[in-house]
């Protein structure tokens, strides 16, 4: 089933056209793409890896992708997180860290939230992921910092420039409280006062 976006102009304006998966887009055409940097309740990271038919294929990353037709960008994140890993964000309201322009000719919106969820919650997509796991937020940064092999180059260079503003989210995000939740795996998570992680 082929897959449809809406296009954007260079001013991030919906041109009213559509434009199909796989085919080039024409001159001064956008499209969306989302992407989410996902903290459990220990504030790791959540990393998947590209399936290696893919771009990039066998690389790490964040979990992310191009928004369809008629979406807009938390509408999208939202899919993308819970179609790539299975975590559904529920109430759970992710902050944009920022926007980058690239020059695939793609906007690119880049989130961040804490969920309370257990890696043995994650389902992988077929054809789109294969592996999970869950880093240290140090190790992270020193990927982005430091240009690491194993880290998809592309998200790299987004998250370099906003590396201060997840880091500001990393250090409010211990000051709040995560409550209590029923994971995929069937247990539950207790009340956790992060700021003791």
């Amino acid at each position: 089933m082929a897959e449809y976006w809406d296009v954007y102009d260079e001013h991030r304006n919906k041109t009213g056209a559509l434009h199909r998966r796989g085919d080039p887009l024409g001159p001064q055409e956008y499209h969306l793409v989302v992407e989410i940097w996902t903290l459990d309740g220990q504030g790791r990271v959540l990393l998947t890896r590209r399936d290696l038919r893919k771009h990039f294929g066998g690389l790490w990353e964040c979990p992310g992708g191009s928004a369809l037709a008629g979406e807009d960008s938390r509408t999208a994140v939202r899919r993308e997180l819970r179609e790539e890993t299975g975590l559904d964000l529920g109430d759970a309201e992710p902050e944009l860290l920022g926007e980058t322009r690239t020059q695939t000719r793609a906007f690119v919106d880049t989130y961040a939230v804490r969920l309370p969820f257990a890696l043995a919650d994650v389902r992988l997509q077929e054809g789109e992921t294969t592996d999970a796991r869950l880093a240290s937020f140090d190790e992270v940064e020193r990927a982005i910092l430091e240009g690491a092999p194993w880290l998809a180059g592309p998200v790299r260079e987004r998250t370099l420039p906003l590396l201060p503003k997840l880091r500001a989210f990393r250090a409010q995000a211990k000051n709040r409280r995560v409550w209590c939740c029923q994971t995929r795996a069937g247990n539950y998570l207790t009340p956790l006062d992060v700021r003791k992680s």
